[in-house]
């Protein structure tokens, strides 16, 4: 059981990650206000996979490195392309 606790935190940073990639979809259509939501759900994402890791005491190299990759995806990229659009 301990296992499938320890995914928890992973899963919900890939869904930050997921929404960073698609609001890069949206940013490079155009579609600036869906990209802008995408990102602001991505961080909502980021804030509980910090919590679910403490609540479960669980840490990972993998889930420090993914944590860096999606929040550099939904905290940087997608901003940079809906300013730079």
């Amino acid at each position: 059981m301990n296992t499938i606790k320890s995914f928890i935190p992973n899963f919900i940073t890939l869904l930050n990650l997921l929404m960073g990639c698609i609001g890069v979809y949206f940013a490079m259509e155009g579609e600036l206000i869906t990209a802008a939501y995408c990102s602001a759900l991505g961080i909502f994402f980021d804030f509980f996979d910090g919590l679910a890791a403490r609540l479960f005491k669980v840490s990972s190299e993998l889930g420090k490195q993914l944590d860096s990759l999606a929040d550099l995806v939904t905290s940087g990229l997608v901003p940079a392309l809906v300013v730079f659009q």
